[in-house]
C-alpha cells in the first residue's frame, strides 16, 4: 500500500503520456518507478507489456529529479527507429534524440553533439566505443539482453568492459523471454548485474551448479536450477500481459492447399534422390537441415535449378490463392511470415498484382524502409498486408492493426522466434476482440513440423525428426 501511495504521489508530480497520448498503464508506473529506484535491474514482463513506455517512464523520473540524462538504449535493429526513436520521441519532446544510423562522419557528429539520448544496435558500442566512453552515458538499457546470453563472444565481453568504464552508469535489462538455459542467464546477468553472481567467479562454476554432464556433447538441468537462476536474476519486475492487459482471444489452426502435379512430382524426385544418396550413412545436422529445408522451399513453390543456381519461385499455387481468400474475409489488415527471402518478395509481387496493397519486409530490407513499412502499416491505409520474414520482427515490432497472421509453411527460425511472432497483433493497442492465426501447408512433414513447433520443440530437433521422415515415408 505505502509503494502504491507513492506512486500516486509521482503520478501528481510528473506528466507522461506514453508516444505522448497514452496514458501509462498501473502495471507500468510500478515498473517504472522500480526501475529509477534501482541502479542494475530486470525488467522480464512478458512481451506486449510495454516495456518500452515503463523505461521511458523511468528515465523521466530520473531526469525530474536530475539524477540522470544521458541515457544510451542498446535494441535489436528491427526496434531502433519503429519502436525505440519514435516512442522516445513522442514520448519526451523536450529531449533530445540521437538514432546512431548512417555514415561514420554523421554518428560520430551526433554523439558530440551531447544528445540526452542515443539508440543504437548492439554493434555500435565496439564501432564507436571511445566517442560513446566520452560522451558518459548514465543509464545504459540493453533492450533485449538475451542478445548477451553467450558471455563468451566478443560482444559480450566488449559491453562488459564499456560498463566497468563507466561505473557509475545504471544499467537495465529487458527481456520478456529469459529462458530456461542456466548458461544464458548467467551471461546476462554477468553483463547486467554481476553483483548477483556473489562468490560465483566463473561460467564453470556456475555450470557445476546448475547442470550436469550426460555424454561429451550434452547437459541437462539440475532440479535446483531454476531456483538457482531466479536468485542471480535479481533484482527483477515482471509481469505477465494475460494478468494486465485484457487481450483478444486467439484463434489457431491448419489449413491445407493441394501442392500442384509439378511440385509433388519435384518432391518426389528429391526425395528419392535423399533416400539413394544418405542410405546407410552418418549424416550431419548441416546435412539434415540442408535436405528439408529444400523440401520446404519446394512445397512453397521456391524451385533451385541447380546446386548454388538462382531461386525461380512460382506464384499463383493453390497456397497463395487460399492466402488471398484468407486475406479477404477481414476487413483489417494482415500479417504473412514466410521462412524464404525469395518467397517473401514473390508473395508480395503476387499480392501486389491482385489489387491488393503489400509491402515486404526481410534482412535485405534497410533500416530506414523498414521503420517507414512499420510505421505505414500501423497507422496508415496501405500497405495492408505485410509479407515478413519471422528474425525481421522478432523482437518489440508493434504490428497490431492486423487481426489475422498467417504462417507460410513452418517458422524455420525456431520457436523461440515463433512465439515472438505470434505476440506481434496481441497488445493494448489492438482494438479487435478476436486475432486469427493460420498455418498454411501443402504436406504432411509441414503439418507434423508445425505441431512440434506449436508443441515447443527445438528446431534442431523437429529437423531431425522430418529428416528421418522424408528419407522413409512419402511426406506429402
Amino acid at each position: 500500500m505505502l509503494y502504491m501511495d507513492k506512486i500516486a504521489r509521482i503520478r501528481q508530480l510528473v506528466d507522461f503520456r506514453v508516444e505522448g497520448k497514452y496514458e501509462p498503464m498501473k502495471h507500468q508506473w510500478i515498473s517504472g518507478v522500480f526501475m529509477a529506484e534501482h541502479k542494475r535491474c530486470f525488467n522480464l514482463s512478458t512481451m506486449r507489456t510495454g516495456k518500452t513506455g515503463s523505461t521511458l517512464l523511468a528515465y523521466r523520473l530520473l531526469r525530474t529529479a536530475r539524477r540522470a540524462r544521458r541515457m544510451l538504449v542498446l535494441a535489436p535493429l528491427s526496434t531502433l527507429r519503429a519502436v525505440w526513436y519514435d516512442s522516445a520521441v513522442a514520448t519526451l519532446p523536450d529531449t533530445s534524440v540521437f538514432l546512431l544510423v548512417g555514415d561514420k562522419k554523421k554518428m560520430r557528429a551526433g554523439i558530440e553533439s551531447n544528445p540526452d539520448i542515443i539508440i543504437a544496435n548492439y554493434e555500435k558500442v565496439k564501432t564507436y566505443y571511445d566517442e560513446l566512453l566520452a560522451w558518459s552515458p548514465e543509464v545504459v538499457c540493453i533492450d533485449e539482453c538475451t542478445a548477451y546470453a553467450n558471455c563468451t563472444t566478443a560482444r559480450s565481453k566488449i559491453i562488459s568492459k564499456f560498463l566497468r568504464a563507466v561505473p557509475t552508469a545504471r544499467v537495465w535489462g529487458l527481456t520478456g523471454t529469459p529462458g530456461h538455459d542456466p548458461l544464458k542467464v548467467y551471461g546476462m546477468v554477468r553483463v547486467v548485474n554481476p553483483l548477483a553472481l556473489g562468490p560465483i567467479k566463473s561460467q564453470y562454476q556456475w555450470r557445476e551448479l546448475t547442470q550436469y554432464k550426460v555424454n561429451m556433447y550434452e547437459w541437462r538441468n539440475r532440479p535446483e536450477a531454476e531456483a538457482l537462476m531466479k536468485g542471480i536474476l535479481k533484482p527483477a519486475i515482471r509481469f505477465d500481459a494475460k494478468d494486465v492487459l485484457d487481450l483478444p482471444q486467439v484463434t489457431t489452426e491448419a489449413q491445407y492447399a493441394e501442392p500442384t502435379a509439378d511440385i509433388k512430382k519435384a518432391v518426389m524426385d528429391l526425395q528419392d534422390s535423399m533416400m539413394a544418396e544418405f542410405r546407410g550413412k552418418v549424416i550431419t545436422v548441416q546435412q539434415q537441415s540442408a535436405c528439408v529445408g529444400r523440401c520446404l522451399q519446394l512445397l512453397c513453390g521456391c524451385v533451385r535449378a541447380e546446386s548454388g543456381g538462382d531461386v525461380h519461385t512460382l506464384t499463383d499455387l493453390p497456397r497463395d490463392q487460399l492466402m488471398l481468400d484468407l486475406i479477404n474475409s477481414t476487413d483489417r489488415k494482415t500479417v504473412i511470415f514466410s521462412p524464404f527471402i525469395a518467397r517473401c518478395h514473390a508473395l508480395t509481387d503476387w499480392l501486389n498484382s491482385k489489387g491488393v496493397s503489400c509491402e515486404s519486409v526481410t534482412g535485405e530490407t534497410s533500416e530506414v524502409k523498414r521503420a517507414k513499412i512499420f510505421t505505414a502499416f500501423l497507422n496508415e491505409a496501405s500497405p495492408r498486408v505485410l509479407v515478413c520474414h519471422p528474425r525481421t520482427t522478432a523482437f518489440g515490432v508493434e504490428l497490431s492493426s492486423a487481426d489475422l497472421m498467417i504462417f507460410d509453411g513452418v517458422c524455420l527460425s525456431g520457436d523461440f522466434v515463433y512465439g515472438q511472432a505470434l505476440a506481434r497483433l496481441s497488445s493494448a493497442k489492438q482494438t479487435s476482440d478476436h486475432i486469427h492465426v493460420v498455418h498454411v501447408f501443402s504436406s504432411q512433414l509441414e503439418l507434423k513440423m508445425i505441431r512440434a513447433l506449436r508443441d515447443g520443440q527445438k528446431m534442431n530437433a523437429v529437423i531431425a525428426d522430418a529428416f528421418t521422415q522424408a528419407t522413409k515415408e512419402n511426406i506429402l
